[in-house]
């Protein structure tokens, strides 16, 4: 038809007894060359259709239809059938959750007191937060996204930051006392605190941190 649907369900009466896919289409009637006019549904449809209730979370339908190696669920309030939902529509929830997570997580990091900063795993600076940039005395995150952490013009003793950036590089859990300097000239005292990064396949990718000034 006109319209993009992906599969319909079978239904006798109000009970759901199969599911028909293209993919069945495909595999069970073009392949097989059977006559589309003198094939029932019935004959090539997946069935039985495992059903879950509406209340059931994206995680849980998610976790059954990998169990079970389904690409769809039927959703039903008792013998009621209210929709279907599939792999793609778990992949956008959960996108849309990550999302929205990370929105709050973002505003969070702009609203803090804290002088908070990320680097990536070659040391280069990723976030610094607007507490952070206020710290240092400079009109923009610029002065430190994308450069090494902390450039040398904000250290008293620039021989300290090598070590400093080898331990953010390899993604050390640590805390450090350092004496720095303002972009104004201001001498400041703080306290590092800075603790590894993993990505989605566990491995460790950066550093997260916060200077605590103790000046």
């Amino acid at each position: 038809g006109t319209q993009d649907i992906s599969c319909i369900l079978a239904l006798e009466g109000t009970r759901t007894v199969g599911i028909l896919t293209k993919k069945d289409i495909l595999k069970r009637v073009v392949a097989e060359r059977r006559s589309p006019g003198q094939t029932t549904v019935e004959e090539v449809m997946s069935a039985p259709v495992l059903t879950i209730s509406p209340s059931l979370s994206v995680f849980s339908a998610s976790r059954m239809m990998a169990e079970k190696r389904l690409r769809r669920l039927a959703v039903t309030e008792g013998e009621r059938l209210c929709g279907i939902v599939g792999q793609t529509d778990v992949f956008r929830a959960v996108g849309h959750k990550l999302q929205d997570e990370e929105r709050e997580h973002l505003a969070l990091l702009e609203k803090a007191d804290s002088s908070i900063f990320t680097v990536d795993s070659d040391g280069i600076t990723t976030y610094v937060n607007p507490a952070f940039v206020k710290l240092f005395q400079v009109s923009s995150p610029s002065e430190f996204i994308g450069q090494p952490f902390l450039p040398q013009q904000f250290w008293h003793k620039p021989d300290e930051r090598g070590p400093l950036l080898q331990e953010l590089e390899n993604g050390a859990t640590g805390i450090e006392e350092l004496a720095l300097t303002t972009a104004k000239g201001k001498d400041i005292y703080v306290t590092l605190f800075s603790t590894f990064i993993k990505n989605t396949a566990g491995e460790i990718n950066g550093s997260q941190g916060i200077l605590h000034d103790v000046t």
